[in-house]
């Protein structure tokens, strides 16, 4: 809608808010609102004490593990903070409360024998996110790490105890969904390509948590070459959270991107079958690394763009 800017004084400038606005957000004279400005916007956010919780129920018609975690996850990302289930079959409860534990801030506050309600007692506030992401960055390189150790010195303990502690992982990427949905003064181009990346961050995560399931009773020994692609996938993750942080396109990464990838492929065709499905779960997290570096461009593409009033005269002809 437009808007007309009007003079008051001397050299003051106006303009009135929606009256559609107003009402939602219950705004009366005198009340205050919080200004941003980012790009050629003007960003308006009321201050005012926000609406009753949303809430959402589901019936879970059939005893599904699946199908419980599907109604919790997506009300949890989709910002309810009141969660009703109902059941025929007493038994999903187990599945419920084992899947209630993976979303921060939420609890089982009332249960009965056909229906429990879950609610938001604590979940993380908006603010959290960029520390989230970066956890989510940090925790992913450090199971990486920590995985290609267990094989080394053929720990089975510690790849089953590696693969108990993706849930932490799966913990802080729901969250980071959630708040992400709560940016609202983002827009599309952001939200988007954030979200693709917290989603493939948790699936690198999770192929090294089907590394861990796949080798904890039987270890193999790990041959140089298998060892050398390990180290160079792990030196490409970190390099990976580098672009994210700085924006840094260097040559060097797209390079290595591209080099390990083909390097996996061949690996895979010509390994043991022993390190069969190690080399699969490493080449597939290579795979989403790559696909990362288009989202990380697509964030961060106005940074890499020129104004062609600052061209100079002579470089007009190029």
């Amino acid at each position: 809608m437009k808007r007309k800017i009007n003079k008051v004084g001397t050299g003051t400038l106006t303009v009135s808010l929606p009256s559609e606005w107003v009402i939602e957000n219950k705004l009366k004279a005198g009340d205050e609102l919080n200004v941003d400005t980012e790009k050629g916007r003007i960003i308006f956010e009321s201050l005012q004490k926000e609406d009753s919780p949303k809430k959402i129920t589901f019936k879970i018609e059939t005893p599904s593990m699946h199908r419980v975690r599907k109604y919790l996850y997506s009300g949890y990302v989709m910002g309810y903070d009141t969660i009703e289930l109902h059941y025929n079959d007493p038994s999903v409860f187990k599945d419920i409360n084992k899947h209630v534990d993976n979303l921060i801030g939420f609890e089982i506050i009332s249960q009965q024998k056909n229906s429990c309600v879950i609610r938001n007692v604590a979940s993380p506030r908006k603010e959290s996110f960029n520390d989230l992401v970066n956890k989510l960055f940090q925790f992913g390189i450090n199971l990486s790490e920590e995985v290609l150790e267990a094989f080394k010195n053929k720990d089975r303990d510690a790849l089953s105890k590696l693969e108990d502690n993706d849930i932490v992982h799966n913990k802080i990427s729901v969250a980071c969904q959630r708040l992400l949905l709560q940016l609202k003064e983002k827009n599309s181009s952001y939200i988007g390509p954030m979200y693709f990346i917290i989603s493939e961050i948790e699936g690198i995560a999770d192929d090294f948590k089907y590394i861990c399931n796949c080798y904890k009773e039987t270890i193999p020994h790990l041959d140089q070459n298998a060892e050398h692609f390990f180290k160079k996938i792990i030196e490409m993750y970190k390099l990976t959270y580098h672009q994210f942080l700085l924006f840094d396109f260097s040559q060097k990464i797209g390079e290595m991107h591209r080099e390990l990838n083909y390097i996996g492929i061949e690996l895979l065709k010509n390994c043991s079958n022993d390190h069969k499905v190690l080399i699969s779960f490493l080449l597939d997290s290579s795979f989403k690394m790559y696909d990362l570096r288009r989202e990380l461009f697509y964030l961060n593409m106005e940074k890499d763009s020129y104004d062609p009033k600052q061209i100079k005269s002579s470089d007009k002809s190029i």
